[in-house]
């Protein structure tokens, strides 16, 4: 079982099993079993990039703990900084190639590892393509759209 903390210091188990699938669907409407979501984007990739996607189904497989804890789920919402939420991320896949390795889906589970590396190095990618950009160069398109004087201030242009 893999485990993330979330701001309060508290431990979260994440665990995959059809009980908690058929919670997260219940909860939420998706199946995490599935391919691809409604916008034929995989799962994995929009709970990546969708945090309130990932707290609604990180919320839902932990509900039973919530309620034993008597933490409502604005409570839960509030806890979940960015750590805890790329931690919970990471449990979550985790937990999903580890039922698919039990299940004996091979297939499914590189494929969810192999999602997994495209998402850290498209990041990597963007990242570098970033940094590469200047102060300056930005300042120099910026100048290009809307012309001179576009970098004084509101004050100074009275």
């Amino acid at each position: 079982m893999a485990t993330f903390k979330d701001l309060n210091n508290n431990n979260w188990e994440i665990k995959i099993t059809i009980g908690d699938l058929k919670r997260v669907k219940s909860i939420t409407g998706h199946d995490l079993l599935a391919a691809e979501n409604d916008d034929e984007v995989p799962l994995v990739v929009s709970l990546h990039d969708d945090s309130m996607l990932l707290a609604d189904v990180v919320y839902a497989l932990v509900k039973p703990q919530l309620d034993a804890k008597e933490i409502n789920e604005e409570a839960f919402g509030l806890s979940l900084g960015g750590e805890a939420m790329a931690n919970a991320y990471n449990a979550l896949v985790e937990e999903l190639s580890n039922f698919f390795h039990q299940r004996g889906d091979l297939a499914l589970e590189k494929t969810l590892q192999k999602i997994k590396f495209t998402i850290k190095k498209a990041l990597e990618a963007m990242e570098k393509k970033i940094d590469g950009i200047s102060n300056e160069a930005i300042e120099a398109e910026v100048e290009k759209i809307f012309g001179e004087g576009s970098q004084k201030s509101p004050e100074s242009a009275e």
